[in-house]
């Protein structure tokens, strides 16, 4: 059994949530920051974890056309693509942000972040969706 590696895609960061090898137990990982760093870390990242699967986040949508997002986020797959021999799948993540920021709250207490603590609220709601990511295709998986 392998592990399952989940990117939540932004466009300044990228969350990160992985499953251990039984697919048991998931573990939020640090965010990456996207930019020319990325991929000389996201590499090493996949040659540390060896993930058999890595889903995706992906804004499914009922337009004709592409969004810009999208494009990005195909962009960005096509080159994840290169860098290994795993499966990846577009999972829609449409509300995996949100949820998460309520889930955030929730274990704050219902406590709103303050002010000075935004930067590193949403470092954990980008990996908390990546999680989240995981959680709704093991779910999915195992009915």
């Amino acid at each position: 059994m392998g592990r399952i590696l989940a990117i939540d895609y932004g466009r300044k960061k990228i969350g990160l949530a992985i499953t251990d090898e039984s697919k048991l137990a998931i573990s939020n990982l640090p965010q990456l920051a996207n930019d020319q760093d990325l991929w000389k870390t996201l590499p090493q990242l996949l040659v540390q974890y060896a993930p058999e699967i890595i889903l995706l986040g992906y804004p499914f949508s009922t337009l004709d056309e592409l969004t810009p997002v999208q494009k990005e986020i195909l962009a960005f797959q096509k080159k994840l693509q290169s860098l290994g021999n795993f499966q990846i799948i577009l999972r829609d993540e449409s509300y995996t942000s949100v949820e998460a920021g309520q889930i955030y709250i929730q274990n704050r207490g219902g406590k709103k972040t303050s002010s000075k603590k935004i930067r590193e609220r949403k470092q954990k709601i980008d990996s908390l969706a990546a999680h989240l990511l995981i959680k709704s295709y093991l779910d999915f998986s195992e009915n």
